[in-house]
């Protein structure tokens, strides 16, 4: 199975990747690179133009598909061996938010979360209400059914200058949303 979603503008019949989902592609039992390469030349067929995220698991070599990478993390690694694998840069900044008084507090604070990138990177990225209200609808759905909890980084003055909405399902954690004010 290949979940797309599509829409037409200018005449043009497109598929996008739809907000909060992070990953599309060709999901079942046996999937191959050839099974990927036949879903997506079948979509070449149809659709001018295709902006989708394939999962991890879709090798492909394709004419025209630009490959990003997936940073992914075993969290089956005990947390020592974890740190040990940080760059000079995250160890950086890691002691930096110790020596700052910087705590992390784990709960669920999704309108603290909206309110802090729409204030920071929201303005940018110019999101619709729309595109909020599926956020916040999503979220707490997430957050009912056990699989979402934000963490809110607190500074001195106890304010919140950072924050993620993080989704633990299938022995898995993903970040899908995150915001920050612009100096942390």
């Amino acid at each position: 199975v290949m979940p797309i979603v599509s829409s037409r503008k200018f005449g043009l019949t497109y598929l996008y990747q739809p907000p909060f989902c992070q990953q599309h592609g060709v999901f079942g039992n046996n999937v191959s690179a050839d099974l990927v390469k036949e879903f997506i030349i079948a979509i070449k067929s149809k659709f001018r133009f295709a902006e989708i995220m394939l999962n991890e698991i879709n090798e492909l070599q394709v004419d025209g598909v630009i490959q990003n990478v997936n940073i992914t993390l075993a969290l089956s690694k005990n947390i020592e061996e974890i740190r040990k694998a940080y760059n000079d840069n995250t160890k950086r900044n890691i002691k930096k938010a110790e020596q700052s008084g910087l705590t992390v507090h784990k709960g669920f604070a999704i309108e603290n979360l909206i309110s802090l990138f729409k204030a920071n990177k929201g303005k940018t990225l110019e999101k619709s209400d729309k595109w909020y209200k599926i956020l916040k609808t999503l979220a707490y759905q997430l957050h009912y059914k056990g699989y979402a909890n934000t963490y809110n980084v607190i500074n001195q003055k106890n304010e919140i200058i950072a924050g993620i909405l993080l989704i633990e399902f299938n022995k898995r954690a993903i970040l899908l949303f995150s915001g920050a004010v612009n100096e942390a």
